[in-house]
C-alpha cells in the first residue's frame, strides 16, 4: 500500500484545507513530519485512519472531540495505491462530518472511489459498505492498521530488554493473543454446554420415538403377511363373482337392447306411406329446378333491355353539355395567354434593376456596422484609459508602503530568535519531566492493578464454594429423582402385563364369535333351502326329488352380528395401541433413569420379572360370559390406568432435562470460577512486580533530573518550553512575513511596468481607431445618395417581392387557364365516346331479350307444366329439399341397421336367458364378495401403516443413537481440551512461537543494517541475545550494545513485528512512521540513526519520523513542517520544503 495524496479540513487544529502530496514525500523514502509540540503533526495520522476507518483511535467512541472548535464541518480524502502480480489499482476513500454539539459529530458523505483510466468509480457510498470495503481491500482491520502504520521506537527498546516471560505478555497485547486464552476457554465451554445440550436433544427424541426394537419390527411384519394372506384369498372369491356377474349382466344386457330394436322397427312400418309421398314431391321439384334457369335468363334479359335504353339517352345528353363547355375553356385561356404576353418583358426589366440595387444597399450596411463598431471601441479605449490611470496610482502608492513595512519586520526579527543551546536543555527537560510523569502514572496503574486483581481472586473464591455448594444441592435433588422413577417403573410393567392377557382373551373370544357367526350362517342357508324343497322337483345340492328329513330351523339362541365382531377388532387395535404407549413409556423410564446415572439394572430386572410370576395363564375361559359392553368397559379401564400412568410421568421428563442443565451449569461455573481465581492470583504476582519495577525507574528519573538540569524546576520546565515555541513561532511569522513582503514588492513592481506599457498601446490604438472611422463615414454618405436615386424611400426588398409577386400571378392565370381547357377538352372526347358505346349496348341487349324469350317457350311446351306459375310452385326451397332428401335416407338407412342388428343379437344370445331370482342371487353373492375384500384390505393397510410407521421410527432411533455415541465421543474430547485449555500454558506456547517468527525476521533485518555483522537469536530463558558474526560469532547479551547498536536492533524488531501485522493484510504497507525522541541522541548516534533509515529505501519501504529536532530536520532531504494554528484563528498549516 503506497499513499498518494491527503486532505483534511477542520480536524482538530486543522480549520482550511490542507494537501500532502506523498508521491514528492516519499522520494528519496525518507521523510520528516516537523513542527513545536501541539502543532498537529499526529493529528495527520488521525486524518489517514478517520479516513479509512471513519475513526480516530485515541478519540472518545472514536469521533468525539476530533472536530475544530470554530467549525461546523469536517472532511478528510485519503488517495492510495496497491501494488500486485496483476497490476497497480488506486482507490480513494472521502469523509465529511457535521458537527451535533460540542463534542460529537455525525458522518454525512462516505465514498470509497477507485480510479481506472483516469475515470472515478464509486465502489460504496454509505458508511457501513465503505468500512467494509477498506477491511476487504486491504485485508487489515483498524488496530491493525495503526499499529502496523505507526512504530514507537521506545516501546520496542524496551521490549529487547524484557525479561522472556515479561516480553511473551508484550506479544500478547500486540497480537491479541487473549483470544486464545480467556475467549477460548470461554467458546470451549459454550462448546461443552452446546453438546450436552445436543445429547440431551437426542435423547428426548428417542424417547419421543418409542419402542422402535428390532423385536416389535419383526412381530409387525408378520401380522402384516397374515394379513396379505387373508386379503389374497377374499379377492379370489370377490374375482368368481365379479365374473359371475359380468356374465348374466351381459345376457340381461342384450336381451334388453333385442327388445328396444323391435320396438323401433315397428315404428318404422308405420311411417313407410309418409316417406313415399316426400319421394314423389322431390321428383317434381327436381323437374322444375331444371326449367328454372332458362325462365330467369329470359326475365333477366327483359330487364336488361330496358337499363341499356335509359343508359344510351343520357350518354347522349352529357356529350352536348361537354362540348359547349370546352368552347368556353379556350376562350380563356386565349384571353390569359395574351395579358402575360404584353406586361412580362417589363417586369423582367424591372427586377434586373432592382437586384443592382439591392447590392448597393448591402454594402452601405456593411459600412454602416462598421462605423458604429469604431465608435464603440473608441469609447470603451477612452474608458479603459481612464481605469489604467487610476489603477497606475494606487499601485505605485501600495509599492512604497510595502517598502516601508519590509523594514519593520527585519528590525523585529532579531530579539525573537532562540540559541541552540538553550534550545537543546528545554527539549531535555520536556522530554526528562514526561518521561518522570510516564512513570509516575504507571505506579499509580499498577497499585490499582493490584487492587483489581486482588478483588478478582476473592471473587472467584467466593464464586467457587458457591459453586460447590450448588453441585451438592443438585446431587441430592438427582437422588430423589430416580428414586421417584423407579418407583413408577413396577406399574408400568404391570400395567403392561394387563394389557398382553387382555388382548389373549379378547383374541379368544373374537375366534369363538366367528364360529358362532359362522354355525349361524349355515342355519340360514339350510333353512332357505328347506323352504325352496317340493316333492318331485330334485335338491340343488344332492340332486335327490325325495326329501324324506329335511332340516329343523334353528333355535333361539344367542344371535352374533357383524356389529358385534367389529368392536372386538377394533377394541384389539385399541388395546394394542396401549401396548406400544406402554412400551414407549418404559423406554422413557428407563432412558430417564440412565440420564440421571442411576444404577438401576437389577432394580427394573426385578420389576419387569415380578407382574409375570404374580398373574399366571387363565386355565378356564373368562370370557365366555362377558358380554361386549363388558370388554369395551374393561379396556376403558386399562386406557385410563395407561394414561393415568402417563400423566404421572410426564412432570419427571422436565424435571430431569433442568435438573441436567443446571448441573451442567453449575459445573461450568466451578470451572470459570476456579480460572478466574488462579487468573487473579497469577495477575496479582506480576503486579506487585512491576510496581517495584516503576517506583525505582521513578526515582531513578528523578536522581537524573538533580543532576543534569539543577537550574530548572519541574514545574516550570513546560512553561519555559512552551515560552520557546511562541518565540519560534514568532520568529517563523516574522520570516515568512518577510518572504512574503519580498514576493508582494516583487508582484507590484511587474504590475506598475506592465500598466504603464498598456497605456501607451491603448493611445496608439485610438488613434487608429479615429482615422478609420472617419474613411467609413464619407464612403457610406456617398452610397446612401446613389440608392436614393433608384428606388427613393422604399426597401429594396418589398419592391422585389412586388414585382416577382406580379409576374408569378400572370403566369400562373395563364398555367390555370390552359390547364382547365385540356381538362374540358378531355371530357368532351369521353363523354363522346361513351355516347357510342351505349347506342351499341342497347341494340346487343335487344338482339338477347329475342333469343332468351324464344328458348323459354320450347322448353315450357315439352314439359308436364303449363305456365310460368305451375314451374315455380312445384320448385322447393334448397332447405326444404334437402330436409326431406335427408329424413327419406335416414328412414330407408335406419330399416336396413335395425335388420342387421337383430340378427346379430339372436346370434349373441343364441338362445340364452337369465331370470330375476337369478340375477338376484348373484348380485348378493357379489355384494358379500365386495365386502370382504374391502374388510382384507383395511386390516392388511391397517397392518401395512403399523408396519412403515415401525420402520420410520426404527431408523430414525437407529439413526439418534449413532450420533448420540458420537456426541458423547465429542464430549469426552471436549473435557480433554478443557484439561489442556486451563491457564496460560496455551497462550504462551503460541507467544513463544511468534516470538521465535519476529525474531528471525529481526535477524534478517538487523544483518542487512549492519552489513551481515550483527544477528539476533532467542536463548532457552526467552531472552534476546546478540549473536557478533564479525568476531567468530560470539553470543553476547543484548545490553552490551553501544546506543547506535541498541537503535539499529530495536528498530529491525519493530519492522518485524510490523511485518507479522501486515501478514493479516493482502497488500505490504509500503509506508510507516517513527515516533522517536530523537533529541537524546549525539551528532554521532543521529547520523548512524539517519544512514540506517536510509537504506530502508532500497526495500521499497518509505519512512516519516515524527519529530521537533533541529539537527534531524536539516538533515533530511524531504520534509514536511506542521506551522501551529495562530492568535488570529486560523488553523494549522503544512508546508512541504526539500533541499
Amino acid at each position: 500500500m503506497r499513499p498518494i495524496l491527503l486532505k483534511v479540513a477542520g480536524l482538530q487544529s486543522y480549520r482550511e484545507m490542507q494537501e500532502i502530496d506523498f508521491t514528492v514525500l516519499t522520494e528519496t523514502g525518507l521523510f520528516g513530519i516537523f513542527g513545536p509540540t501541539g502543532s498537529g503533526k499526529s493529528s495527520l495520522l488521525d486524518a489517514i485512519t478517520l479516513a479509512m476507518y471513519g475513526k480516530v483511535e485515541r478519540a472518545v467512541n472514536g469521533t468525539q472531540g476530533i472536530m475544530n472548535h470554530a467549525e461546523d464541518s469536517l472532511s478528510v480524502a485519503f488517495t492510495f495505491e496497491l501494488a500486485s502480480a496483476a497490476g497497480t489499482r488506486r482507490f480513494r476513500v472521502e469523509r465529511r462530518f457535521k458537527r451535533n454539539n460540542e463534542v460529537s459529530v455525525s458522518n454525512t458523505v462516505s465514498k470509497f472511489i477507485e480510479t481506472i483510466d483516469g475515470e472515478d468509480q464509486v465502489l460504496a457510498d454509505k458508511l457501513a459498505e465503505v468500512n467494509r470495503c477498506v477491511e476487504d481491500v486491504i485485508g487489515l482491520k483498524m488496530d491493525d492498521f495503526t499499529r502496523a502504520v505507526v512504530l514507537p521506537q521506545g516501546k520496542f527498546a524496551e521490549f529487547l530488554s524484557l525479561k522472556g516471560s515479561e516480553r511473551r505478555q508484550m506479544l500478547q497485547r500486540l497480537f491479541h493473543l487473549e483470544k486464545y486464552g480467556d475467549q477460548l476457554a470461554i467458546k470451549l465451554s459454550r462448546r461443552v454446554k452446546d453438546n450436552d445440550m445436543a445429547h440431551q436433544s437426542l435423547a428426548a427424541e428417542q424417547q419421543g420415538l418409542g419402542n422402535a426394537s428390532k423385536e416389535i419390527l419383526e412381530e409387525t411384519k408378520h401380522l402384516l403377511k397374515a394379513a396379505v394372506q387373508h386379503a389374497e384369498s377374499s379377492r379370489k372369491e370377490l374375482d368368481s363373482a365379479v365374473k359371475e356377474a359380468e356374465q348374466f349382466g351381459r345376457i340381461r344386457e342384450l336381451s334388453k337392447e333385442q327388445q328396444v330394436r323391435l320396438q323401433e322397427q315397428q315404428q318404422l312400418h308405420a311411417k313407410a306411406e309418409q316417406i313415399e309421398a316426400d319421394e314423389e314431391r322431390l321428383k317434381r321439384s327436381g323437374a322444375a329446378e331444371k326449367m328454372l334457369p332458362a325462365l330467369q335468363s329470359a326475365r333477366d334479359a327483359s330487364e336488361a333491355h330496358q337499363q341499356r335504353q335509359l343508359e344510351a339517352e343520357t350518354a347522349g345528353k352529357q356529350a352536348a353539355e361537354h362540348e359547349r363547355l370546352a368552347v368556353q375553356e379556350a376562350e380563356k385561356a386565349e384571353e390569359a395567354r395574351q395579358q402575360l404576353g404584353a406586361e412580362e418583358p417589363k417586369l423582367l426589366l424591372r427586377l434586373d434593376q432592382l437586384e443592382q440595387a439591392k447590392e448597393l444597399q448591402r454594402e452601405r450596411d456593411v459600412l454602416q456596422a462598421d462605423c458604429s463598431r469604431l465608435a464603440q471601441l473608441m469609447e470603451k479605449g477612452q474608458a479603459e484609459q481612464a481605469t489604467l490611470r487610476q489603477q497606475l496610482d494606487k499601485e505605485q502608492e501600495l509599492q512604497m508602503r510595502g517598502r516601508k513595512r519590509r523594514e519593520e519586520l527585519q528590525e523585529s526579527l532579531k530579539p525573537n530568535e532562540v540559541k541552540s543551546d538553550e534550545r537543546r536543555r528545554l527539549q531535555t527537560s520536556l522530554e526528562l519531566k514526561h518521561r518522570i510523569d510516564t512513570a509516575f502514572e504507571q505506579v499509580k496503574q499498577h497499585k490499582a492493578d493490584m487492587q483489581t486483581y486482588q478483588q478478582s481472586a476473592e471473587q472467584g473464591a467466593a464464586k467457587l464454594e458457591a459453586a460447590a455448594a450448588e453441585e451438592g444441592r443438585l446431587t441430592e435433588q438427582r437422588q430423589q429423582l430416580v428414586e421417584q422413577a423407579s418407583a413408577g417403573l413396577e406399574a408400568l410393567l404391570a400395567c403392561e402385563q394387563d394389557i398382553n392377557s387382555e388382548q389373549r382373551l379378547l383374541a379368544r373370544a373374537e375366534e369363538q364369535l366367528r364360529r358362532s357367526m359362522r354355525e349361524q350362517e349355515m342355519h340360514r342357508l339350510s333353512a332357505a333351502l328347506r323352504a325352496e324343497l317340493r316333492d318331485g322337483e330334485p335338491c340343488p345340492v344332492c340332486g335327490s326329488a325325495h326329501h324324506p328329513l329335511p332340516g329343523a330351523p334353528p333355535g333361539d339362541g344367542p344371535h352374533a352380528d357383524d356389529a358385534d365382531l367389529e368392536l372386538l377388532r377394533s377394541l384389539h387395535a385399541e388395546l394394542q395401541e396401549l401396548r406400544f404407549g406402554l412400551r414407549q413409556q418404559l423406554h422413557e423410564r428407563r432412558s430417564l433413569l440412565a440420564q440421571l446415572g442411576a444404577a438401576a439394572g437389577d432394580a427394573t430386572a426385578a420389576a419387569e420379572a415380578a407382574p409375570a410370576a404374580a398373574e399366571p395363564e387363565p386355565a378356564g375361559s373368562p370370557e365366555d360370559g362377558r358380554s361386549p359392553a363388558g370388554w369395551a368397559a374393561r379396556a376403558a379401564a386399562l386406557r385410563e390406568a395407561a394414561q393415568a400412568l402417563a400423566a404421572a410421568a410426564a412432570p419427571l421428563q422436565g424435571e430431569a432435562a433442568a435438573l441436567q442443565q443446571a448441573a451442567s451449569g453449575a459445573q461450568q461455573r466451578r470451572m470459570e470460577a476456579a480460572a478466574a481465581q488462579e487468573a487473579g492470583r497469577a495477575g496479582l504476582v506480576q503486579a506487585e512486580r512491576k510496581l517495584a519495577e516503576s517506583e525505582a525507574a521513578a526515582a531513578a528519573l528523578q536522581g537524573r533530573w538533580a543532576a543534569e538540569l539543577p537550574d530548572i524546576a519541574q514545574e516550570e520546565a513546560a512553561g519555559l518550553y512552551q515560552a520557546m515555541q511562541e518565540r519560534d513561532a514568532r520568529a517563523e511569522d516574522i520570516k515568512e512575513r518577510l518572504a512574503k513582503s519580498v514576493t508582494f514588492l516583487e508582484e507590484k513592481e511587474q504590475l506598475v511596468q506592465s500598466l504603464q506599457q498598456k497605456l501607451v498601446e491603448l493611445d496608439k490604438q485610438l488613434i487608429q481607431w479615429q482615422t478609420e472611422w472617419q474613411g467609413g463615414s464619407k464612403q457610406l454618405a456617398e452610397k446612401e445618395e446613389r440608392l436614393r436615386q433608384w428606388v427613393g424611400e422604399q426597401r429594396v426588398e418589398d419592391l422585389i417581392r412586388e414585382t416577382q409577386a406580379r409576374l408569378d400571378g400572370l403566369r400562373k392565370t395563364a398555367e390555370l387557364a390552359a390547364e382547365r381547357f385540356k381538362q374540358a377538352d378531355a371530357q368532351k372526347q369521353e363523354s363522346v365516346k361513351r355516347d357510342v358505346m351505349a347506342g351499341q349496348a342497347a341494340a346487343s341487349a335487344a338482339e338477347h331479350l329475342e333469343l332468351a324469350q324464344g328458348r323459354w317457350r320450347l322448353l315450357l311446351e315439352s314439359s308436364a307444366f303449363e305456365t310460368d306459375v305451375a314451374v315455380t310452385q312445384a320448385a322447393l326451397a334448397a332447405e326444404e329439399a334437402e330436409r326431406l332428401q335427408k329424413e327419406i335416407q335416414h328412414h330407408r338407412e335406419r330399416e336396413r341397421e335395425l335388420a342387421s342388428q337383430l340378427r346379430e343379437l339372436e346370434q349373441k344370445l343364441d338362445g340364452a336367458v337369465v331370470t330375476e331370482e337369478q340375477w338376484i342371487a348373484c348380485t348378493e353373492r357379489l355384494k358379500q364378495a365386495r365386502y370382504e375384500d374391502e374388510t382384507a384390505l383395511q386390516v392388511k393397510a391397517r397392518a401395512e401403516r403399523d408396519l412403515e410407521d415401525v420402520q420410520q421410527r426404527h431408523v430414525r432411533w437407529t439413526e439418534l443413537e449413532t450420533k448420540r455415541l458420537e456426541i458423547s465421543h465429542q464430549g469426552e474430547l471436549l473435557s480433554k481440551l478443557q484439561t489442556a485449555f486451563r491457564g496460560n500454558t496455551f497462550v504462551e506456547y503460541i507467544a513463544e512461537e511468534q516470538l521465535m517468527q519476529v525474531s528471525h525476521a529481526a535477524s534478517q533485518r538487523l544483518r542487512f543494517l549492519t552489513k551481515q555483522r550483527y544477528s539476533l537469536e532467542v536463548d532457552s530463558g526467552g531472552g534476546f541475545v546478540i549473536c557478533d558474526d564479525a568476531n567468530g560469532g560470539v553470543k553476547r547479551p543484548v545490553s552490551t550494545l553501544s546506543g547506535g547498536e541498541t537503535f539499529l536492533t530495536s528498530l529491525s524488531l519493530a519492522l518485524a513485528l510490523s511485518a507479522q501485522i501486515q501478514l493479516r493484510g493482502q497488500y505490504p504497507l509500503q509506508f510507516f512512521f517513527l515516533d522517536e525522541g530523537f533529541g537524546t541522541l549525539d551528532p554521532e548516534l543521529l547520523d548512524t540513526v539517519i544512514t540506517s533509515l536510509e537504506k530502508l529505501h532500497d526495500d521499497r519501504l518509505a519512512v516519516g519520523i515524527i519529530s521537533h529536532v533541529p539537527e534531524l530536520r536539516a538533515r533530511l532531504q524531504r520534509k514536511l513542517v506542521v506551522i501551529p494554528a495562530g492568535d488570529a484563528g486560523t488553523g494549522s498549516r503544512v508546508v512541504m520544503e526539500s533541499l
